[in-house]
């Protein structure tokens, strides 16, 4: 993929980017319409609403 310019990809792995991933292959946190205010909230929070 290098070679052909891609500068980054994404997969269908429902989870949040974690140091040391690949480029490449960058997992993906899943948004739906069902989810509550509070709920999108916690999905974009960094570090997954730890504090």
């Amino acid at each position: 993929m290098e070679e052909a310019g891609v500068l980054c990809a994404f997969t269908i792995e429902n989870r949040r980017v974690e140091v040391g991933d690949p480029v490449e292959a960058l997992p993906r946190v899943r948004i739906a319409g069902e989810y509550t205010q509070e709920g999108f909230e916690y999905l974009v929070e960094p570090n997954g609403g730890e504090q």
